[in-house]
């Protein structure tokens, strides 16, 4: 591709001419060239884009209220784990179906695995309410979540003998997969303000500022 440049701020590309003309601390360029005319103020959208708060908010977003979905993310999986592992663990229905589900499943130890695995969800759900030991709680409760999909979702909940597009809906549709993503989430992002984790950190002296929020 041939380029050169002339005295009169000309520019060419091939056979496309870029004409650059003062206008607004010479931010006014046009290309003109094969039937192409095209106009940008790049300065000014720069300038714009940095001074609107709205421009800014729209691309990256606003992270003094990230802390919002955080804390309803939290509470929402604690209350959802601790009520699963309450009636699990309390409710006679719902723990004698979650022995038969590990009986059939082949499960070692299936009555003791049963309790402890209600136990987690429970014990686990409290945990994240108060945001307490969230990222570890998270962990442990990824790790259940990825074993029930492995051993039992996957077996019973995805039908048989289907394209791989429609295996990945049926397995993104998974309740699990969307816990583990949330999961994920808060522990790269934390548990927020409104934590017993996070006034332990402050107290501790580690608050990182960019990591919680």
């Amino acid at each position: 591709m041939n380029m050169s440049t002339t005295q009169d701020n000309v520019l060419r590309l091939g056979n496309v001419q870029i004409t650059f003309k003062p206008y607004i601390s010479n931010s006014f360029i046009y290309a003109s060239g094969t039937g192409i005319s095209h106009i940008c103020y790049f300065k000014e959208i720069k300038m714009l884009s940095q001074s609107s708060p709205l421009i800014k908010k729209l691309l990256v977003g606003d992270r003094r209220w990230e802390w919002i979905p955080i804390l309803v993310a939290r509470v929402s999986l604690g209350l959802f784990f601790s009520v699963s592992g309450y009636n699990k663990l309390f409710v006679p229905e719902r723990h004698a179906d979650l022995v038969n589900l590990m009986s059939e499943i082949g499960v070692p130890f299936h009555k003791f695995t049963a309790i402890f695995l209600a136990s987690v969800e429970f014990f686990g759900g409290l945990l994240l309410i108060l945001g307490l030991l969230s990222t570890i709680v998270a962990i442990v409760l990824t790790i259940v979540m990825v074993v029930a999909i492995a051993t039992v979702e996957i077996e019973h909940a995805i039908p048989k003998g289907i394209g791989p597009l429609d295996w990945m809906s049926w397995f993104l549709y998974l309740p699990q997969v969307l816990y583990i993503i949330l999961f994920i989430w808060l522990m790269a992002a934390g548990p927020g303000r409104f934590s017993l984790d996070y006034l332990l950190a402050k107290k501790l002296g580690i608050n990182n500022k960019d990591q919680i929020k």
